[in-house]
């Protein structure tokens, strides 16, 4: 008889950790096995053969797979418990894919790219950036900052396509799962090697089976994705790209709450293999590491194209003289939507909410629609005909008379994505509209319209962030910010960088071949140093001024900070319990709060934040993990403190 320490992958195993198991057959580390837990079925990982025990153990009941673990994955888990305060049982689990204990019959479809030998040639800068990756170890850390336009993506295949030459796996990340399948068809024409896609799209069968193909896979080969994406059980790991590095999705904001760019440094370190984080935006804080000297900087500064004239306009919208013909669009975006269309160009709105109306008021007595449950407003949506909270999803009737002073002069207002399309409906009746937000976000819809997008036959596109991020479709020409202060002024430290990220990304989904196109942006802060330096697209201005306001405050790359957030039914249990922790907290830790959250009310729950400063992660670090245990949410590192 064998025996094996065994990680049980289920969520209530995080309280046992490491299990004892025994067969009558043999195994290896790294092999995932079926085995009873409780009264349930489940799955394990085989993490080392062990003497007998002087208890009863359980016999593990089957195989799933003959191949192994690779090692660094394994060695991933281990790293990643040692940087953060989750059980490791929590983050095993981020090896496998759901359901990986039932069995599934046939494997995924597997995708294989036939190289096109007639490429453009490469730029200059492109050709630089691509000596300089080649002359460094197997193991660095780079940031290539390239200018939206620039070729970042022509320098990921070039890297990937010597990867495979050398016999070696490459793993290429994308902020949104919408942009995975125009990544893939790029790749398909640039790399020949097997492609596969891993993303939340894909049914849980579909993802057990394409991991059970990756983990099976002799060749090297391709693995495209989000987050999740850079877990895949490839054998022999070569290459990390991180597109797109600056985005936020890159951060699980569920438990465990991991950053992608530090798990994908910590995994190309084992792995020895090149990590490139790419962005035309990149976060602060990693730009400064790179002038650190931290992680190593390459610079794409041109476009691949010659560029003709791309406007950039500001409209102030308090000089509501711009706005005579529309309440929410000014006249140069009208004149520039309607000069799009009739050349046959396309045109692109973003705003920062979805739903119809953000605001329901009356106007006699100022009473607001708020939701029963979390006291915040509601937005009214017309899918549904419904008003609807954003935090608990509760859902109420439409308001026609005051609870208060009974007046029927109800006002729906603000703009979200839902009125924003009304409108644009209202005012270019013949054109094709569609809509990109949560909201009409499905596995169906999606592709469906960006396909659309791609083609031409969709001539304006409204939607919330989702649309700026990394599209290239060929016939925009119009780009529309309806309201940039949305992003402004929120409560954090990184509201500034986020608006000035997301403007600047807007202005570069416009003019994608280089034959001039029109960005119009429209706010109420005309002069706010984010939006000037986003409009010019200077990075090197907004991050020196960026970072001396970091550096002021102490905020990242100049500290680190956890924070702690407890949900309590009562305003006092949340601030009891936090003030209690506060007390705890070592010498040298700067702490603010507890506060209530920008979310204070949470359906049924009360939300408080502590928010913990140090210049010592280790301290941090080891806060978190003597406190874990306290019902008690910890984020350490956040990317924001809203």
């Amino acid at each position: 008889m064998h025996y094996y320490e065994v990680q049980p992958v289920l969520r209530r195993a995080a309280k046992l950790g490491v299990a004892t198991y025994c067969s009558e057959s043999p195994f290896r580390i790294g092999n995932v096995v079926r085995i009873q837990y409780g009264s349930k079925q489940t799955v394990g990982i085989v993490l080392q053969q062990c003497v007998k025990p002087n208890f009863k153990t359980k016999e593990i009941t089957g195989l799933v797979s003959e191949q192994t673990l690779p090692s660094d994955l394994l060695k991933l888990a281990q790293v990643m418990s040692k940087y953060y305060p989750f059980d490791e049982s929590s983050l095993y689990s981020l090896l496998l894919p759901n359901g990986a204990h039932k069995s599934r019959r046939g494997k995924a479809q597997k995708m294989h790219g036939k190289a096109d030998n007639d490429q453009p040639k490469l730029t200059q800068d492109q050709s630089k950036a691509l000596t300089q990756l080649g002359n460094l170890d197997d193991y660095s850390s780079n940031l290539l900052h390239g200018i939206t336009g620039s070729g970042k993506t022509r320098v990921y295949f070039e890297r990937a396509i010597d990867t495979i030459n050398r016999g070696q796996d490459c793993i290429i990340l994308v902020p949104e799962i919408a942009l995975s399948s125009q990544l893939i068809d790029r790749a398909m024409k640039y790399i020949d090697a097997p492609i596969y896609r891993i993303d939340s799209v894909m049914t849980e069968s579909e993802n057990h089976k394409a991991w059970q193909s990756i983990l099976e896979e002799d060749n090297p080969c391709v693995i495209i994705g989000p987050r999740s994406a850079l877990f895949s059980p490839v054998k022999n790991l070569g290459l990390i790209v991180i597109d797109e590095s600056h985005d936020q999705s890159y951060k699980q904001d569920q438990n465990p709450q991991y950053n992608a760019l530090h798990v994908a440094a910590m995994r190309a370190k084992i792995a020895k293999a090149q990590l490139i984080m790419g962005s035309a935006t990149p976060n602060v804080t990693e730009f400064w590491f790179s002038k650190s000297k931290h992680i190593n900087l390459l610079e794409l500064p041109n476009t691949v194209f010659d560029q003709a004239d791309h406007s950039r306009i500001v409209i102030d919208t308090r000089k509501r003289d711009d706005f005579t013909r529309s309440t929410i669009l000014s006249n140069p975006l009208l004149d520039h939507i309607h000069d799009a269309l009739s050349t046959n160009k396309q045109a692109m709105l973003y705003v920062n909410r979805r739903g119809h109306s953000p605001i329901i008021k009356c106007s006699e007595c100022d009473w607001r629609a708020t939701c029963n449950t979390c006291t915040l407003p509601l937005v009214y949506h017309t899918s549904g005909n419904s008003l609807r909270c954003h935090v608990c999803n509760t859902r109420q009737s439409l308001v026609t008379k005051c609870p208060e002073c009974n007046s029927i002069a109800i006002r729906y207002q603000g703009v979200g994505t839902q009125k924003l399309e009304t409108e644009v409906k209202k005012l270019f009746p013949h054109a094709a509209v569609g809509r990109l937000d949560r909201d009409s976000d499905d596995k169906k819809s999606t592709p469906e319209l960006l396909d659309r997008m791609h083609s031409g036959e969709l001539d304006i596109l409204i939607g919330t962030q989702m649309i700026t991020k990394g599209f290239d479709f060929k016939q925009l020409a119009v780009v529309g910010i309806v309201n940039a202060d949305s992003m402004l002024y929120l409560p954090d430290f990184r509201s500034g960088e986020r608006a000035f990220q997301v403007i600047y990304q807007a202005i570069g989904r416009n003019d994608r071949l280089g034959e001039g196109g029109q960005t119009i942006i429209q706010t109420a802060s005309p002069n706010h140093h984010a939006i000037q330096q986003a409009v010019k697209h200077d990075y090197p201005s907004f991050y020196e001024s960026e970072i001396a306001d970091r550096q002021r405050a102490s905020f990242p790359p100049f500290s680190y900070i956890l924070q702690i957030t407890a949900r309590r039914k009562t305003i006092e249990g949340a601030s009891k319990t936090l003030n209690t922790i506060r007390k705890q907290i070592p010498k040298h830790v700067r702490a603010l709060g507890p506060a209530p959250a920008m979310h204070a009310i949470q359906g049924k729950y009360h939300v408080w934040h502590l928010v913990l400063m140090s210049k010592q992660r280790g301290v941090l670090l080891e806060f978190a993990k003597q406190n874990y245990n306290k019902n008690l949410a910890f984020d350490l590192d956040p990317l924001d403190l809203l």
